[in-house]
């Protein structure tokens, strides 16, 4: 019988599917929210979920949707600025990576560079 075990930050993979949430992944960020949110003992577990979904959310996973939705029925005011305050920090962090020509070297995902693409052509 194959033993569970909880996909948190103390897994073998978690370093590499936080990675590729940063790098723009929409399916590791709505991956990582989900897990957060059902973790008991995350630091900032609501904020840190609200984060990865509504990234998700931004970066074309739709269906992320449900969990900001879910937490904000249940986050203080001062918990979903902090959120947005970190998305807003992994945009401009995402920004001045892919605009310094880091993005393909740093494993950006290919639909946040096209986004950026998009956006410099505006």
């Amino acid at each position: 019988m194959l033993e569970h075990q909880l996909f948190n930050e103390n897994h073998p993979d978690w370093e590499r599917f936080h990675r590729l949430a940063q790098y723009g992944h929409s399916g590791f960020q709505y991956f990582l929210a989900a897990q957060i949110i059902g973790s008991d003992d995350y630091p900032n577990r609501r904020v840190e979920a609200y984060r990865w979904a509504s990234l998700a959310v931004l970066l074309g996973e739709s269906f992320a949707q449900e969990i900001p939705d879910f937490l904000r029925q249940s986050m203080s005011e001062q918990e979903i600025d902090m959120a947005n305050q970190l998305i807003e920090d992994w945009f401009s962090n995402a920004t001045v990576s892919i605009g310094a020509g880091e993005g393909q070297a740093e494993g950006w995902s290919v639909s946040i560079l096209k986004m950026f693409e998009n956006i410099s052509n505006v």
